[in-house]
């Protein structure tokens, strides 16, 4: 029996050209996919064997540490506020430095703008840039502290203080969770 982490080499289902009388449309290509994708995965026959399978093709459990990756940032999420409004933003560093991040600002009247932040971190010190072309700069103060200036495209700065909470969750796209 063919086992589930083994790497497909070879296509044994021969697919005629003609069978369909004209092109999938944008629509019918998004309904079809997934069941010719289906049709595709039953035709695929294994050319190797399964490294995961043990004396006579029994499965082999490995520990919980070797199944699931380790994150490879650090994550923080950081609160505080700016005049009248409030942030929560997600980071992630790498550990070459690269930063990624969502910076949510919360205004006095309820409204959240959200920002995808892009930058590095060297040291105590990082900048992030979003697509706008809004800049944050700042320092990493202690652990539980990070301060700096946001730097708006129209030129305005603003300085900020916000508390940092490390190895925090977040999501994916390093976005703080609720």
């Amino acid at each position: 029996m063919p086992c589930a982490a083994c790497f497909v080499f070879e296509v044994t289902c021969p697919v005629d050209k003609h069978s369909f009388p004209a092109p999938l449309s944008a629509l019918q290509h998004v309904l079809f996919r997934p069941l010719l994708l289906a049709i595709l995965a039953l035709c695929l026959v294994p050319t190797a064997p399964c490294a995961a399978q043990g004396p006579q093709g029994q499965a082999v459990q490995r520990p919980v540490a070797q199944q699931s990756a380790p994150r490879l940032e650090r994550t923080e999420v950081w609160t505080g506020s700016v005049l009248s409004a409030t942030f929560r933003a997600g980071m992630c560093t790498r550990p070459d430095g690269s930063l990624r991040g969502v910076f949510l600002l919360t205004h006095s009247n309820g409204q959240t703008d959200v920002y995808h932040l892009y930058g590095h971190a060297e040291g105590n010190e990082f900048e992030a840039r979003h697509a706008s072309g809004h800049v944050l700069t700042g320092t990493y103060v202690d652990v539980e502290t990070v301060k700096g200036r946001m730097r708006l495209k129209n030129g305005m700065k603003f300085k900020y203080k916000g508390h940092r909470h490390l190895n925090a969750p977040v999501t994916d796209d390093c976005a703080p969770l609720p």
